[in-house]
C-alpha cells in the first residue's frame, strides 16, 4: 500500500477511495505514516459490512484515525448490516440500489458501504474540481458540514448522515 500511494502521490492524485478492510494495525502503520504526512490527498475510507462497532472492535485502514481521511458507512435501514462507530466512523451515506456498471457491462444495482465510500469520494472530486486550491482537511470539513441527524437514527457516526448528491440520470444512446 505504501507503494501504491506513493505512485499515487507522484501521479498527483489528489483523492484515493479505499474499499477493504483487514485486522493487523502492524501492517497498516507504514501506510499511515505517509497518508498522514500527505495534506494534499484524502482518503476516503469505506467502514465495511459486517455490523460491528468499529470504536470496539477495529478494521483497518478505516480505523488508522487518519487527520485527512473521511471514513463512510452506509446509511440505509438506518446502518443495518453496515460497520459503525460513534468516534472511528465519521459520515453515514445512503446507498441503497445505486446504479453501477458491472464488470461485465450491465447495469446492476449496488448497495453497501463501498458504494457510499465511492459516492463522497465522487462528492469531493466535484468540490476539489470547483475549488483546486482546497486541501483535503478543507475537503472533508465541507463534507461533514452537510451531516445531519435524523431524529429516529441512532448516533452511531461521528457526524451524521449526509445527504449526496443524487446519481445522474440514466440516458440511453440515440444511436
Amino acid at each position: 500500500m505504501v507503494d501504491l500511494l506513493a505512485d499515487a502521490d507522484r501521479a498527483g492524485a489528489r483523492i484515493m477511495l479505499l474499499s477493504f478492510e483487514g485486522r493487523g494495525r502492524g501492517d497498516w502503520k507504514p501506510f499511515r505514516r505517509r497518508a498522514t504526512s500527505n495534506k494534499k490527498m484524502l482518503f476516503v475510507i469505506a467502514a465495511g459490512i459486517g455490523g460491528r462497532d468499529l470504536d470496539r472492535d477495529p478494521l483497518f485502514p478505516a480505523s488508522l484515525g487518519l487527520v485527512n481521511g473521511l471514513v463512510v458507512t452506509r446509511a440505509g435501514d438506518v446502518l443495518a448490516g453496515a460497520n459503525w462507530g460513534a468516534n472511528t466512523v465519521d459520515i453515514a451515506v445512503v446507498a441503497e440500489e445505486i446504479a453501477t456498471l458491472g464488470f461485465d457491462g450491465n447495469v446492476r444495482s449496488a448497495r453497501g458501504a463501498s458504494v457510499a465510500a465511492a459516492r463522497v469520494a465522487v462528492m469531493a472530486a466535484r468540490l476539489l474540481a470547483i475549488n483546486p486550491s482546497w486541501t483535503a482537511e478543507r475537503i472533508c470539513a465541507d463534507i461533514i458540514a452537510r451531516a445531519r441527524w435524523p431524529e429516529i437514527a441512532p448516533r452511531r457516526t461521528r457526524h451524521g448522515i449526509v445527504a449526496a448528491p443524487p446519481p445522474p440520470a440514466t440516458t440511453t444512446d440515440p444511436s
